[in-house]
């Protein structure tokens, strides 16, 4: 959930609050195709300067921004499209579409470039229910957590989650044990 939520680009929606990250993801559009933006939820940092880092990609802490490639392939099966898991990311509302967001997952997950979970599933070979099971709560159990992580106002982002995994406070009880069933 946390690398998806890497690569999900910041757009006019989720950076509402930042003046800064909106024109910079005008600037990031124009300059070339295969960079994305993405947004961090909270920095406190002093520090103004924009650095560069892998690929002359860059991001600046004190702005919230940062820039990213990823080309990972992802069928959207509602749509029948491919398109790459960020264009796949950036179209969901993950709060409100967790069906598209679970056929994202699942598509990032089964991916030789994503998850590369894929040999659970091959076609022509007997796949044991309880696998397919299996998989399908690791599915919905991502899906749910980065559905909070975009989700976006009070209870979202990593921090938060972290802490009530720390906390073992709601639904996990069992802290990082956690189980996944415990998020469907």
């Amino acid at each position: 959930a946390v690398i998806l939520r890497f690569l999900t680009p910041a757009s006019s929606t989720n950076a509402a609050a930042n003046k800064n990250l909106c024109q910079r993801i005008e600037v990031t559009k124009q300059q070339q195709r295969g960079v994305y933006l993405g947004w961090l939820d909270y920095v406190d940092s002093s520090d103004t300067t924009t650095v560069t880092y892998a690929d002359g990609l860059r991001y600046n802490l004190s702005e919230g921004w940062y820039e990213f490639k990823c080309n990972c392939p992802i069928r959207a099966t509602l749509s029948d499209k491919m398109m790459t898991l960020p264009e796949a990311l950036s179209k969901l509302d993950a709060q409100n579409q967790l069906r598209e967001c679970k056929e994202v997952v699942r598509s990032y997950l089964l991916h030789p470039q994503g998850g590369d979970l894929h040999a659970l599933l091959l076609e022509g070979e007997t796949v044991e229910e309880n696998t397919r099971r299996k998989l399908d709560t690791f599915v919905d159990a991502v899906s749910t957590l980065y559905a909070r992580m975009v989700g976006g106002g009070d209870g979202s982002g990593i921090s938060v989650l972290l802490r009530e995994m720390a906390e073992k406070r709601h639904v996990y009880s069992n802290g990082f044990a956690t189980s996944c069933a415990c998020l469907t």
